[in-house]
């Protein structure tokens, strides 16, 4: 494990006691978050788990970046399939006193990780084209999905500011981005997935949005937020509840 890795005690609860399964790097990160009315989310996320509020909003984050160095353990990365392009759409749940992500969407360019995600972590994934260039200080992001009859796309231009700094609790920004599991839902239950990365080192950021045509509703003016770099690390799921 990285040494940056071995630093627990911002952790929510402990580690689990079992060995992680997958570690990755995540470049890039914009974080783009929607307020959003829960009567719209209270669909769209299992029955059990109860979605988060934040001074009275619940939110919907859309989240693009670069994947490197997707292992699975013990194996090292293999070239050509360790990298690629994501844009994941999430919201905000609780289960059991662990708030943690749920995800709406996961687009990727890797044909292969939108298979392991659909197979063995029972994820959303969809097949996408995404194209990311860095241009006089400015990253262009890109995204059309590439799925029978749905080819949603999004895409932005945005920069940082110089500043970095860590979310304290209580803020919007730990609301956002300290988070240590994900929840997924099968037919034969729901999963808890645990998460482990150092604190987000965030800057605030500018963006401009193009398109975006993954949501119906016209949402208001979005909160941004950007990180350079994150190493993460994932354990296998584990059932938490029975259908």
């Amino acid at each position: 494990m990285e040494p940056s890795l071995t630093k627990t005690d911002h952790r929510p609860w402990p580690l689990p006691l079992d060995s992680w399964r997958w570690k990755q790097s995540l470049i890039d990160v914009l974080f783009v978050h929607y307020p959003c009315p829960i009567e719209k989310l209270l669909p769209l996320i299992p029955r059990r788990l109860n979605l988060q509020e934040f001074e009275g909003n619940c939110w919907i984050g859309i989240i693009p970046f670069k994947l490197e160095g997707v292992t699975m353990r013990p194996f090292p990365p293999i070239p050509g399939i360790s990298n690629f392009k994501e844009l994941n759409v999430r919201v905000y749940v609780e289960y059991q006193g662990k708030p943690g992500i749920y995800f709406l969407s996961i687009d990727a360019t890797s044909r292969l990780a939108v298979w392991i995600g659909k197979h063995l972590f029972h994820l959303p994934y969809k097949n996408a084209e995404i194209e990311i260039k860095k241009e006089n200080g400015q990253i262009f992001f890109h995204s059309k999905r590439m799925e029978e009859g749905d080819q949603s796309e999004f895409s932005l231009s945005y920069s940082p500011t110089p500043e970095i700094f860590e979310s304290k609790p209580g803020t919007l920004e730990y609301f956002f981005t300290e988070r240590y599991c994900l929840y997924t839902q099968t037919p034969k239950g729901l999963f808890r997935g645990n998460i482990h990365h150092i604190p987000w080192p965030l800057q605030k950021a500018k963006a401009k949005i193009f398109s975006n045509t993954l949501f119906p509703e016209q949402l208001a003016e979005p909160h941004i937020l950007y990180s350079k770099r994150i190493d993460v690390l994932l354990w296998n799921l584990e059932k938490i509840h029975s259908e």
